[in-house]
């Protein structure tokens, strides 16, 4: 009871203030009781944020919230997921509570900097590891590995705190200046959730060049490696994207990254279900080319047991251009060699069913033509190995091999009949 009539004398006292204009704090008072003691909705956050005066505003109230005595603040969750709420764009107020000699407050301020910018809460973060709190220290390697690295931090204090969060390191990759780090949290954990790229000069400390990992949720990134692309003797990164949820589960391409002062991404912008799959050195000049992956005749007229079209486009990089621009045409033995693979299967009996591998196959051939930019070539042998396939179908299925090729013909620009 005692601490009841406390709580009611500072909360009247402080709507006094309030109205007087004397105490800030009570409108974190007011603004953090009113959300009760969760679940916390977003947008009823969003409007007290609003309320307080933004972010900035509520992220310095909400500390001040903390600061008040336990048995005057009891809703200290709700300053916390208010906290939280602002600190996409009020790290720098988080960061200096910091500093703060009351443990709670650190505590808070650790945790909601969680949901802030790399690039501002990650050197906070880092400078907390000499907190006398085992707690705040605990939190705040939890914290950073939820925001991730900004580009230059120490790579030698960023990995303690993520192996102080549980995550465990193995190197990957090398190259002259550089190496590839992979994380998981345990042994069960069999894809590495998150791909660390360190610059380490030579004589010189690592430092974080890059990151990758899945904080929205819905990515994985099981895969780097270092490759000779462009012809400037310096290799490229390639980060392997798979999705992990949604439609596109399963679904992975490849970004590729020029490595010097900065990281900057030089993936070709492709359409649609064009994916960036894999590279190979087509041409024996010592530079790879990215083949392409063109998803949409995967999926559209199939199902699992009758296999899938494959099509692939090559994509060169262009110095004189700086990107990589479709240069299919000019690797005819590459699409040649695909070409006579699918011609042997489709010489052999196309049996009587749609879809089939069978029909996979002769499909398969026609895009390889496409890609060479022979699609008469190629319809015309098409239209033959269709004519002998329908012949032993029955009507529904001859009708739905004529739709997959006026469906065809209308994707390719082909003429039709």
């Amino acid at each position: 009871m005692p601490c009841l009539y406390v709580g009611l004398l500072v909360l009247l006292g402080g709507l006094l203030a309030a109205a007087l204009g004397v105490e800030p704090w009570a409108r974190a008072y007011l603004a953090v009781g009113s959300l009760g003691a969760g679940p916390f909705d977003p947008q009823r956050l969003d409007r007290s944020v609003a309320r307080l005066g933004g972010p900035e505003r509520a992220a310095l109230l909400a500390m001040d919230y903390l600061r008040l005595p336990a048995e005057v603040a009891s809703e200290r969750p709700a300053a916390l997921a208010l906290a939280s709420r602002a600190a996409p764009r009020a790290a720098a107020e988080l960061a200096a509570a910091l500093g703060d000699p009351r443990a709670a407050v650190r505590l808070a301020a650790a945790a909601a900097l969680a949901g802030a910018p790399a690039e501002e809460a990650c050197p906070a973060l880092l400078g907390v590891r000499a907190d006398p709190d085992e707690e705040v220290r605990r939190q705040a390697a939890r914290s950073l590995a939820e925001c991730g690295a900004a580009p230059g931090a120490p790579a030698r204090e960023y990995l303690a705190c993520l192996a102080a969060a549980g995550w465990q390191t193995e190197s990957r990759a090398a190259a002259p200046g550089w190496e590839v780090l992979e994380l998981g949290t345990g042994a069960e954990d069999r894809a590495p959730h998150r791909t660390v790229l360190v610059e380490r000069p030579a004589g010189g400390p690592g430092a974080v060049a890059a990151e990758w990992f899945d904080r929205a949720g819905g990515r994985s990134f099981p895969e780097a490696r270092f490759a000779e692309l462009t012809g400037d003797r310096a290799p490229e990164l390639l980060v392997r994207e798979v999705c992990t949820a949604g439609q596109d589960a399963g679904v992975s391409r490849l970004r590729v990254f020029r490595l010097g002062v900065a990281v900057v991404e030089i993936t070709p912008d492709l359409p649609g279900r064009w994916l960036a799959e894999e590279v190979r050195d087509l041409d024996g000049d010592g530079r790879g080319e990215l083949l392409v992956r063109v998803a949409e005749y995967e999926c559209y007229w199939w199902h699992p047991q009758g296999g899938s079209p494959a099509c692939r486009r090559v994509y060169a990089w262009e110095g004189s251009a700086g990107r990589f621009e479709d240069r299919s045409r000019r690797f005819a033995a590459y699409y040649r060699l695909s070409i006579r693979r699918h011609r042997l299967a489709v010489a052999r009996d196309p049996g009587g069913y749609f879809p089939s591998e069978w029909s996979a196959s002769a499909v398969s051939a026609l895009l390889d033509h496409w890609c060479l930019g022979q699609s008469d070539e190629g319809q015309r042998a098409f239209s033959r190995d269709m004519a002998r396939l329908k012949r032993r179908l029955g009507r529904e299925q001859r009708a739905a091999a004529e739709a997959m090729e006026d469906d065809l013909a209308t994707r390719l620009g082909l003429p039709r009949g």
